[in-house]
């Protein structure tokens, strides 16, 4: 499977399928998820594309994955020293 952002940059990731291989009749509804590592150089956004199933014969199953910006470090707290304290 390989996806693309609105950006075009292409991501091919490795998805570890769960259950990992499963027989469905012709109308049948079966669940099944997917497990994707993000790497850590990859840009946020919506990564689109389809995944291909062996045997299935509608072309391919939409996919959308979000990857989020990453999460802003929180400033470090000020201590306050005896000294700054006898100050007020």
């Amino acid at each position: 499977m390989d996806v693309v952002s609105a950006e075009g940059v292409t991501w091919f990731p490795a998805a570890a399928p769960s259950p990992p291989s499963t027989l469905v009749a012709p109308g049948q509804v079966r669940a099944l998820s997917l497990d994707v590592t993000l790497p850590g150089e990859i840009p946020p956004g919506t990564y689109r594309g389809a995944l291909v199933l062996q045997g299935f014969g509608g072309g391919g199953v939409s996919v959308a994955i979000e990857v989020p910006a990453p999460a802003k470090p929180k400033p470090a707290a000020r201590k306050r020293t005896a000294a700054s304290r006898a100050k007020k």
